[in-house]
């Protein structure tokens, strides 16, 4: 099949779950035989196309003249025009939006197209938080859901939201990871390490919460550390710890890395920590799995549908005692030999090679 993936932004310039998602998914249809376009912004503003295999990455020019202006429209509403025009002129048997606006530009080229059309939503569905947030964007993505062949969304929770939000049962499309990539031999630390990949400075992933957890229990084990990976403003992070111990602070690193550094990294570290107010799943836990770390995550959104009793464990969203009192439940569950394997096994269930088979079974229904 040959498969349009459209998405605002894409690697190497952003990174974060969705990108990573279409970015794997576009791996493991290539591997499966497919041809898959993506179509994107170019942050240049000048254009480029890259091929990687069965993969073509096209970097479009977004829309910067004055009708853009006139009318009003944000950055990721004008991608809407490069997207509409990617349905229109990209042979394909199926068309994939990842966004609100493209897939408001895919559902306009549709009726002319006549192909089949899936829209992934890959936040929480909130209805509410959109029409304040960017109201004309949901206007376009109402319009979108009632041309779309398919509406999926990527966990249990999201799917039943779908239908308070929404009224009606989504496509549940499970997204994965490359377990092989993670499944680096586990280094023996100079000290245990908790690792959060969040980004620092996004107030819902809350680490907040998880350093005030660190804290807590960094004042009682002297060889407990803190690494956080994701990028995001340090003024937040040194503005939060200045209250804290010197000898807590200093076991405390913000060292923000590419994804490709991950695995290594996770590989030597003791625990993985997401502590967010809403994740729709919740990649960067998988990660933790997959590189034989438990985790700890909050118990609300997809993140309860990843870790099981015996991989890590769960605290109810901004309840800060319960964070630090799970925490200290993971560093034992890591302590204990057998929990390597069980995280690993359970990651496995989510391999793309497993959950691959869900959106591929969708195309090819789609695309008969």
């Amino acid at each position: 099949m040959r498969l349009l993936f459209t998405i605002p932004d894409f690697w190497p310039h952003v990174r974060r779950g969705s990108e990573r998602l279409v970015n794997d998914l576009a791996h493991e249809m290539a591997r499966r035989g497919h041809e898959v376009t993506i179509v994107t912004r170019d942050p240049a503003g000048k254009g480029e196309v890259v091929r990687e295999g069965r993969i073509t990455v096209r970097y479009q020019p977004n829309p910067q003249g004055g009708w853009v202006r006139r009318l009003r429209w944000s950055d990721l509403e004008a991608f809407s025009v490069p997207a509409f025009l990617a349905g229109l002129r990209e042979q394909c048997d199926v068309m994939h939006a990842f966004y609100f606006t493209d897939a408001y530009g895919l559902s306009l080229a549709r009726p002319i197209t006549r192909r089949p059309l899936v829209i992934s939503l890959h936040g929480p569905p909130g209805r509410a938080f959109w029409v304040e947030r960017a109201p004309r964007s949901h206007d376009w993505l109402m319009r979108a859901m009632g041309r779309a062949s398919a509406v999926a969304v990527i966990s249990e929770d999201s799917a039943r939201r779908m239908v308070t939000e929404y009224g009606f049962a989504p496509w549940l499309l499970v997204p994965g990871t490359d377990t092989v990539q993670f499944a680096l031999p586990r280094q023996p630390p100079e000290r245990r390490t908790v690792v959060c990949a969040a980004a620092v400075d996004v107030t819902r992933k809350r680490v907040d919460l998880l350093l005030d957890a660190f804290a807590e229990l960094a004042a009682e084990e002297a060889d407990l550390g803190l690494l956080l990976v994701g990028y995001g403003d340090p003024s937040t992070l040194r503005a939060h710890t200045a209250r804290f111990p010197a000898q807590v602070r200093e076991r405390i690193e913000h060292r923000p890395v590419p994804s490709e550094e991950l695995p290594a990294i996770y590989a030597s570290c003791t625990a993985g920590a997401l502590t967010s107010e809403a994740e729709a799943f919740g990649l960067v836990v998988l990660e933790h799995l997959a590189a034989g770390m438990p985790a700890l995550g909050t118990d609300h959104g997809g993140i309860p549908e990843i870790i099981t009793p015996s991989t890590g464990r769960l605290f109810p969203r901004g309840d800060a005692a319960a964070c630090a009192e799970q925490l200290r439940a993971v560093l034992r569950l890591a302590a204990d030999p057998a929990t390597q394997q069980r995280c690993r096994d359970r990651a496995a269930e989510f391999d793309w090679t497993v959950r691959g088979d869900a959106y591929e079974e969708l195309y090819r229904e789609l695309a008969r």
